[in-house]
């Protein structure tokens, strides 16, 4: 799983001017994909941005905040094709446990965000990663919380157009941690009570693989997503959704192109109540980080058409305002 964030007290400190600084939301959701081509070479990376507005033109960048502070960083870089071209830049960091705990790293790593923001002023930016499944422990949350806040504070100084969000991992949300994620099930053990602590969030985002889960897109229920709503008013996004067209060899757990296309088609009634402002599919291209992620791809290597990339395509190309 990728290591792939105002407004509790803005008015105070900012007066309203924050507020009405932030452009209105589109009444659609748009769609997406993550920084994933097949490689960084000439031909293949033009391959990719070609096919960026067919995924719906929305274009993450997801890694360590810390590698914001690099000059010309992959995010700088997002950033500036993006704008080029009118589609929508998401910036997302995430930071080890090593990080956050520590307060000379952390300050660096807040140096490295506010200063990023600064420079490129991006729409919308991440503080947290997964925040309920990288930091489990009470000690690092409440770090994290208070990193977020102040940070957020910071960012609003300097950029007060971005939009600054938290991300937490849907399915270790809701208990749902039995399945590929190797532990139990237990819906009465959730984490929805942390996103109370982020009042200072713009949005809320989540990355979910209900493959890690389920065992057959048929088995998600109807109110999967729209759960979400009942746990916070604030506008929702997903910065990763997925499904993989080749599952691990554990019984029950093989999956197919099929699935992965079943899936890709269920998304649009899944959602249709929250209405999220971005939905992001994580890869474009399959991506050597380990199974069961290996065949996450919309697109296996080397190929220009699949039936996920079909599928995502099509759900795509109705929000799709700049082809």
């Amino acid at each position: 799983m990728r290591k792939l964030i105002c407004l509790i007290t803005v008015f105070s400190l900012l007066g309203a001017g924050c507020s009405s600084s932030l452009p209105p939301l589109s009444t659609s959701t748009q769609y997406g994909i993550s920084l994933t081509p097949e490689a960084f070479d000439g031909p293949s990376f033009e391959r990719f941005m070609a096919m960026v507005p067919e995924a719906g033109g929305v274009l993450s960048w997801a890694g360590e905040g810390t590698e914001l502070a690099t000059e010309k960083s992959a995010a700088s870089v997002v950033v500036g094709l993006t704008k080029q071209r009118s589609w929508t830049p998401v910036i997302v960091t995430g930071a080890k446990s090593s990080i956050i705990k520590d307060e000379l790293k952390r300050a660096s790593l807040q140096a490295a965000i506010v200063g990023f923001a600064r420079q490129e002023r991006p729409p919308y930016l991440a503080i947290g990663n997964e925040i309920n499944f990288s930091y489990q422990d009470a000690a690092t949350r409440d770090l994290i919380v208070d990193f977020f806040q102040d940070t957020a504070r910071k960012i609003k100084k300097v950029s007060p157009q971005t939009r600054v969000f938290p991300i937490f991992q849907l399915e270790w949300m809701k208990g749902l941690r039995g399945g590929l994620f190797g532990g139990k099930d237990d819906t009465e053990v959730t984490d929805w009570d942390l996103i109370n602590r982020f009042p200072d969030a713009d949005l809320i985002a989540f990355t979910s693989y209900p493959a890690l889960a389920y065992k057959d897109p048929a088995e998600i229920p109807v109110d999967y997503y729209s759960e979400i709503a009942s746990h916070t008013s604030k506008p929702i996004a997903f910065t990763e959704i997925g499904w993989f067209r080749k599952g691990p060899k554990a019984d029950g757990w093989e999956s197919s192109p099929g699935e992965q296309v079943a899936f890709v088609k269920r998304i649009p009634d899944l959602i249709v109540s929250i209405k999220p402002t971005f939905i992001i599919w994580p890869f474009l291209f399959d991506q050597a980080i380990g199974p069961p992620f290996d065949y996450m791809g919309l697109l296996p290597s080397g190929s220009s058409t699949a039936p996920g990339w079909e599928a995502w395509k099509e759900i795509a190309k109705p929000k799709l305002d700049n082809p």
